[in-house]
């Protein structure tokens, strides 16, 4: 019996070393924009303002602080088509999108699609395994989206960019 209760105390005492200590959060972020029209089929920036990420508000409702967040990965981004209700992706080409600190700098390519053949109003886009910790901690960040179209656009598109995010934190 004695030996018995000095392996499990061993036992405890190292799976204790082995514990996770942390939390791990996955929140969305979302971007309206619009498309323009366009009478060209060369490449153009979307303007896209600051955003202010909802990870912010989820961790500290989680008691994180930002210096405890280890890993931020983009899971997914998806672009769906919001006007006109008749439009769909077959005038896109590509689209690439960076993201950038709230101030316009130190930019890193994310996600994209090329070669875009979807007639849907919804596209996945293919995201980058890039730790984007140092711009969340920041609580804002700045997205440049880059639009290759096939087609001319003879009137603006209203599209809404969603963001899910993976937020790994060390508490």
């Amino acid at each position: 019996m004695k030996r018995l209760s000095y392996i499990l105390a061993i036992i405890l005492l190292f799976s204790g070393c082995f514990i996770w200590n942390g939390v791990t959060v996955y929140v969305t972020d979302s971007v309206d924009e619009t498309i323009p029209a366009t009478s060209t089929l060369l490449p153009f920036d979307l303007p896209i303002p600051t955003v202010t990420t909802s990870a912010t508000t989820e961790l500290e409702n989680q008691g994180v602080l930002p210096n405890q967040i280890k890993e931020v990965v983009l899971k997914d981004m998806i672009v769906t088509i919001t006007n006109p209700p008749d439009q769909d992706f077959s005038f896109l080409d590509a689209v690439y999108v960076y993201i950038q600190d709230a101030n316009g700098q130190n930019e890193q390519k994310i996600a994209y699609l090329e070669n875009i053949s979807s007639t849907a109003k919804v596209i996945t886009l293919k995201t980058l395994d890039v730790n984007l910790v140092d711009y969340i901690r920041q609580g804002k960040y700045k997205l440049r989206v880059k639009v290759k179209v096939k087609k001319v656009l003879n009137h603006d598109v209203d599209v809404r960019i969603d963001l899910k995010l993976k937020i790994v934190a060390k508490l």
